[in-house]
């Protein structure tokens, strides 16, 4: 018996569904998904009107849409690092 045949007669090839990768970013949370599928719903409609009120509407949302992850980005840090203030082993691993 070969190799292959081995293979294919006790390890059995399964179709398998891949799905989305979520943001593993920690202060990525339900508030950030509703606002990216808002911005991206804007944006499809941009594509298919290609109007300038639907591209003011998109990219002003947009804007919307960084300023909120920056805020969550730098607010998530710096209660992190508040939280381990005394603790350094603890910090290293919240940063790791």
């Amino acid at each position: 018996m070969t190799l292959r045949s081995l293979v294919d007669k006790h390890a059995l090839l399964r179709m398998q569904r891949l799905t989305r990768n979520k943001s593993k970013a920690c202060w990525f949370d339900v508030e950030c998904r509703a606002m990216k599928r808002e911005t991206r719903k804007l944006e499809r409609q941009y594509g298919r009107l290609r109007t300038q009120a639907a591209k003011t509407a998109w990219r002003d949302h947009f804007r919307r849409q960084r300023r909120l992850y920056e805020d969550k980005f730098t607010s998530y840090w710096c209660e992190t690092v508040d939280k381990y203030r005394n603790d350094a082993r603890s910090l290293s691993r919240a940063v790791r």
